[in-house]
């Protein structure tokens, strides 16, 4: 699933399009690495202001696949 042109989630599913069919789920290590030293920052007190929206997004998402049981399937690519 292409999110824009630099940033992507890929999904491989495995049988039908479901939420339990899904095998794994893929972020690039660089792009992981980014967002959790924006956590960092913030962490810090140094988080720029245009990032929040994005590191609050980032861990929104990152909620939402631990309470689907999802966040065992991320792989770092």
């Amino acid at each position: 699933m292409l999110c824009s042109r630099e940033q992507f989630v890929e999904a491989i599913f495995v049988g039908n399009v479901s939420p339990s069919s899904v095998a794994e789920l893929r972020i690039k290590q660089e792009e992981l690495l980014r967002l959790s030293d924006l956590a960092f920052d913030d962490m810090m007190g140094t988080l720029a202001p245009s990032d929040r929206v994005e590191l609050d997004q980032f861990r929104e998402s990152m909620e939402l696949l631990e309470s689907m049981e999802f966040a065992r399937r991320i792989r770092e690519v």
